[in-house]
């Protein structure tokens, strides 16, 4: 597979190995490190300096980090590690299927042999919508992502537009691509979006998308929330900090 990759995308792999070797050097618990698999895609972008081309950036990204996960499988199951938290949504269901060893997934079901970890979707899509209402919301839009990978956190967005609908709220909904985890995308997706959806009043969405969706709306002179009612949901450190700036 490597020779089938350009210079470019050699490069983007070579500088993500260096990055992540530095990292796991650099901490005091080794399996802390090495068996958790899931990794930053912001601290990525943000310390390994690829190029401004985006999309393929992102598509380098994507492929290091699935040589990663592949490899902490195949670590477990030769007894390396004693197990693995599953954080990442890069790999198909089948890599997962007759791995030796404890999984425990986090937010994706992998196989009737592996436990999940999840929130209450439903009722956070259910609070979402009696905020948006409570604020008198009549055509919103939610974001969500691709319903190809198979995870509770659909609950909430069947959940929400239930509750809109009910209460005669119109809801436009957009499903993101699958593994489309790169801010620059987000930005590019909600300026996309504010044009084809100008007469919205509410946005339902996860953290980093909400706040590329807000980005897009200072542009376009709306103000957040007297014009848009904006609910971000997980409840991050990046959903404070991008409001604040």
């Amino acid at each position: 597979m490597w020779d089938n990759l350009s210079n470019y995308e050699k490069k983007c792999l070579v500088q993500l190995e260096e990055y992540f070797d530095n990292q796991i050097n650099a901490s005091k618990t080794f399996f802390k490190n090495i068996s958790f698999n899931g990794i930053s895609i912001s601290n990525v972008t943000k310390d390994v300096h690829i190029g401004k081309n985006v999309p393929k950036q992102h598509e380098c990204i994507n492929y290091y980090i699935k040589m990663r996960n592949r490899e902490y499988i195949n670590m477990l199951n030769r007894h390396i590690v004693d197990g693995i938290i599953a954080g990442s949504h890069l790999l198909d269901f089948e890599e997962y299927q007759g791995v030796q060893g404890p999984i425990v997934a986090l937010d994706r079901f992998l196989g009737e042999s592996i436990p999940v970890v999840s929130t209450n979707h439903k009722i956070g899509g259910k609070l979402a919508a009696e905020e948006l209402i409570r604020n008198n919301c009549r055509c919103v839009l939610q974001i969500q992502g691709a319903r190809i990978v198979d995870s509770p956190s659909h609950e909430r967005h069947y959940e929400f537009e239930r509750c809109m609908k009910k209460h005669g709220v119109t809801v436009y909904s957009h499903e993101m691509d699958w593994n489309d985890f790169d801010y620059g995308q987000y930005d590019v997706m909600a300026d996309m979006l504010m044009d084809k959806y100008p007469d919205i009043d509410g946005i339902f969405a996860a953290d980093m998308v909400a706040i590329a969706c807000i980005r897009q709306l200072l542009k376009r002179k709306k103000k957040v929330p007297r014009d848009v009612k904006v609910v971000a949901y997980d409840g991050t450190y990046v959903a404070k900090v991008g409001v604040m700036n």
